[in-house]
């Protein structure tokens, strides 16, 4: 099914689907009346997914896995299956910062009346609770059945990006955005306030920041799916490496932040200098030896500027007593 040189950098895993696929293939060649199997993964529980009858089980048809293989347009269960895997790895090995929610009713196809908004809304807002020390939710989305759109929210500081590979075919956002702010209303209301609140009709939303640079994938080439797992996977990878602080070395007021927004306030519109950290420990080492440095600059400043004082002390009296 696939060439030599593409089977040799195969993960044991995918090479041991494709010796699988392959011989069922083969056997069903041989079968005169063949029928094409149906694999069926059962949804882990106790792991905040959706586990209610019917999306209790992932049903994966034969040829999806033939479009995973050949690079084709990714079915929503294919999806599905692999945001809840990377959802449980994030768990098993305690990635800090982000988490992935079971997109089953991330679908407009399944959003677009009032009744399965609600239940919808009702998940995202469980799952934000649940989730209330992560500061990032990846949630994949499919605005159509062949486009899929990674929103990453924000809860703390309402914020939402829409990471669109497919920007060229205009989406419609209207109902996913009713979801997720009703979802953060409910989310504050239980958990307090929240470190950034904007208010509009007397209930908080969410900024939609839909036109985010990424790269583009071609127009109706059905890749989005691909974009946006390889987009999850990209999140888990560098997440150790996410500043979760941040130090102010130049700006209105100079110091240690654990909030953006915060660090943010202090150099907007200002010639400053900043950076962020993984940790608050190296956060405030940094800043520590920062200081220090500053300290030595300042006495070796201070000692040149008395230097150059005595000198010219000197010079004067020198001048004085050869004029006298």
């Amino acid at each position: 099914m696939l060439p030599e040189h593409v089977l040799g950098v195969l993960t044991r895993d995918m090479r041991s689907l494709h010796d699988t696929v392959m011989y069922l293939e083969k056997q069903l060649l041989k079968s005169k009346d063949p029928g094409y199997p149906l694999f069926v993964a059962k949804v882990p529980t106790a792991m905040n997914f959706v586990e209610k009858y019917p999306a209790d089980l992932c049903f994966i048809r034969f040829n999806d896995i033939f479009s995973v293989f050949r690079m084709q347009m990714l079915h929503f269960t294919v999806v599905r299956l692999v945001a809840l895997s990377l959802s449980s790895q994030i768990v098993k090995e305690g990635t800090p910062i982000i988490t992935i929610m079971d997109p089953f009713y991330m679908r407009e196809s399944i959003i677009y009346n009032d009744g399965d908004r609600a239940i919808a809304t009702q998940q995202v807002q469980d799952f934000m609770l649940a989730n209330i020390k992560k500061s990032g939710i990846l949630i994949p989305y499919f605005p159509e059945d062949k486009f899929c759109t990674l929103i990453v929210v924000h809860p703390q500081h309402s914020h939402a990006i829409y990471l669109d590979s497919g920007r060229d075919h205009k989406k419609d956002y209207t109902h996913i955005k009713a979801i997720l702010n009703d979802a953060l209303t409910g989310f504050a209301s239980k958990a307090g306030p929240l470190k950034v609140e904007r208010k509009s009709r007397g209930g908080l939303v969410l900024t939609h920041t839909t036109n985010f640079c990424l790269r583009r994938s071609k127009e109706e080439n059905g890749m989005d799916a691909w974009y946006a797992i390889l987009q999850m996977q990209e999140y888990i990878k560098y997440a150790d490496d996410m500043p979760t602080t941040y130090v102010v070395y130049k700006g209105r007021v100079p110091g240690v932040y654990d909030d953006w927004e915060d660090c943010r306030r202090w150099v907007h519109r200002f010639s400053g200098n900043y950076k962020g950290y993984p940790t608050r420990v190296e956060a405030e080492g940094r800043y520590a030896r920062f200081l220090a440095g500053e300290m030595r600059d300042m006495r070796r400043n201070r000692m040149k500027t008395m230097a150059f004082v005595m000198m010219l002390i000197v010079t004067m009296v020198m001048f004085y007593v050869i004029v006298v």
